[in-house]
């Protein structure tokens, strides 16, 4: 679902009062352009309160979404903040060159079996 980006907030506290070190790092940038070109792909995986979104996984994605001037992005509400729950989730992704991260997910599930 799409949900205004004021209603999103990073449940990284300090990452949100201090975003700058972040978007120094060359995967912010990769992310960065990545969405500036094709788009945010997949979703922020958020937990609801109330009627704001905590981002959990995404943060990159949701820095990228306020500098590039994004007035809605897209949120996955999920129920549960343990990381194995999260990541579960994150394999329901499609793998992006910029992400990541849930390419290498799957190639270490598949390397234990």
């Amino acid at each position: 679902m799409m949900v205004p980006i004021e209603k999103v907030f990073l449940r990284n506290k300090s990452l949100e009062a201090q975003p700058w070190n972040q978007r120094s790092s060359p995967f912010y940038k990769k992310v960065r352009d990545s969405i500036k070109d094709k788009g945010i792909i997949n979703p922020l995986l958020c937990i609801q309160e109330g009627d704001r979104y905590k981002c959990c996984i995404g943060n990159n994605r949701y820095l990228a979404a306020l500098e590039l001037g994004y007035k809605e992005v897209p949120v996955k509400v999920i129920t549960s903040e343990v990381p194995n729950d999260m990541m579960k989730e994150t394999m329901k992704y499609i793998p992006t060159e910029a992400e990541g991260l849930p390419s290498r997910a799957r190639a270490y599930e598949a390397s234990k079996k």
